[in-house]
């Protein structure tokens, strides 16, 4: 099969893989998915995008290739997996990292595919990949590469910025949940320490205000992690970026703090949701204490 001129591939057609796939949609895109669930990809179909049997024959139509997985090992098979989309041959092609993983690991797929000829971009997104156009997209790879597939990035994220070499995406990706899950661990511990003294929240809203609300925060924050239908998504999700996060092996106190807090709301209630499980797991310490 020869590459489709202005096709554009996707592989994971999932929570962030829709968000991607309906941008490149309403550009009209020429898109090509594939989903080790192929059924999660049919609305897609119905709207005209070509489903492949594997992420090699979605390469081998593809000059340009979006990756839409949930963790390094699963980049780690699409990229170089016997059907994987470096298994043909993949000179000249563009290779595009959505998913947030540690950023050693995209500087090991970028250095083994540029022996092979191709292109590697880590650009994990930051809000509203789920609502039509990203947030943000932090860049990680050349400077040639992220001005030849610039025009692509700019149709699935409003503030797409060039970071620096491969794995500085991931590196600004993780930034932002370490600020963004900090700020949740301490509402919820604020939460259990102000129930801790019997004071009412309702009325620690009302002195607090519009901003620092607790009763508030639960339920809009519920609400908007209601769209992804598994409860326990969010909390596994923070739990694998902070564990990203301390790959490395930095001291990072805040970091770790808020990983253990996500491993215990997985152990003590992820059915409840998130945030609920986060302020479960802090009612949790101050009990134990």
């Amino acid at each position: 099969m020869h590459s489709e001129d202005g096709a554009v591939g996707l592989i994971g057609t999932g929570f962030i893989g829709h968000g991607l796939a309906d941008c490149l949609l309403t550009a009209g895109r020429a898109l090509h998915v594939y989903d080790v669930h192929p059924q999660r990809a049919a609305d897609l179909v119905a709207r005209g995008a070509l489903l492949e049997s594997s992420p090699r024959e979605v390469a081998a139509a593809c000059e340009v290739v979006f990756m839409a997985v949930q963790n390094d090992r699963q980049v780690e098979e699409v990229l170089f997996g016997d059907c994987g989309l470096a298994a043909a041959g993949c000179e000249g092609k563009a290779f595009i990292d959505t998913a947030t993983i540690p950023p050693s690991r995209s500087r090991d797929f970028a250095e083994r595919l540029a022996q092979m000829g191709a292109a590697y971009l880590d650009a994990p997104l930051i809000g509203g990949h789920n609502e039509g156009l990203s947030d943000t997209m932090p860049v990680g790879g050349s400077e040639a590469d992220f001005e030849r597939c610039r025009p692509l990035l700019e149709t699935v994220a409003k503030n797409v910025v060039h970071i620096g070499p491969p794995g500085s995406g991931q590196v600004v990706k993780l930034m932002n949940q370490t600020m963004v899950c900090a700020q949740m661990a301490s509402r919820a511990e604020a939460i259990a320490y102000a129930e801790r003294w019997g004071v009412p929240l309702e009325r620690a809203d009302e002195a607090l205000g519009p901003h620092d609300r607790a009763v508030g925060w639960l339920a809009e924050t519920a609400t908007r992690q209601e769209a992804h239908g598994d409860p326990t998504h969010w909390t596994r999700l923070f739990l694998k970026d902070m564990n990203c996060a301390l790959e490395a092996g930095f001291p990072m106190t805040v970091a770790r703090a808020v990983r253990d807090l996500n491993a215990r709301a997985m152990e003590v209630e992820p059915e409840s949701g998130w945030p609920y499980s986060f302020l479960a797991a802090a009612r949790d310490v101050m009990e134990s204490s």
